[in-house]
């Protein structure tokens, strides 16, 4: 009777809690968003069109500020770290996993010095849809695997002049060149 009673209560220790975790189902895992994201720029268009919410709602003026952000936001997801680059600003944040419903991963991170709740989910095409608290009327972006064009300084290669932050100096523009002997004209006056 004692070797039955050990028997049993191995099986109470040992396959019960196994037991519990296997129907509780796999952890939610961020492996499937991992890697590097860019706006696709059709995709998000449409939808920013579609959008009801948005302040603006001319189709040109639209059309030109997705085409902007399409060629300056870089998102990269790792397993414990968002790095989110537009222009030449990039900020790294950790996020921490809270749940996983319908294929929608659920991370609460604080890329603001505040919590915010996100939402991650893939497409069956592959494309990322991202939900945050923390951004407002930009929940239509549509982002693609790849990343975007940069310069040999690593500034996104559509910015001809990088942005300046408030209070940065900026250069004055430059004196035209006379085309014929390759110096700076005269001053008119």
């Amino acid at each position: 009777m004692p070797g039955l009673r050990r028997c049993l209560l191995f099986t109470a220790l040992v396959c019960l809690p196994a037991a519990a975790l296997a129907e509780a189902g796999p952890a939610p895992t961020i492996a499937r968003f991992v890697g590097t994201w860019r706006i696709n720029f059709e995709l998000s268009y449409l939808r920013a069109l579609a959008d009801e919410h948005l302040p603006q709602r001319d189709p040109a003026t639209l059309r030109d500020y997705v085409d902007t952000m399409s060629r300056i936001i870089e998102l990269g997801i790792g397993d414990s770290l968002i790095t989110y680059s537009r222009g030449r600003h990039t900020k790294s944040f950790p996020f921490a996993i809270t749940g996983e419903e319908d294929g929608k991963l659920s991370l609460i991170a604080d890329p603001q010095g505040q919590s915010a709740d996100w939402v991650l989910e893939l497409t069956a095409e592959g494309y990322l849809y991202l939900r945050s608290t923390a951004t407002q009327f930009t929940d239509f972006y549509v982002y693609e695997r790849g990343r975007i064009l940069r310069d040999e300084n690593g500034l996104p290669a559509f910015l001809v002049q990088p942005p300046r932050l408030p209070g940065e100096w900026t250069p004055p523009p430059a004196a035209p060149a006379d085309t014929a002997a390759g110096r700076p004209e005269a001053p008119r006056g």
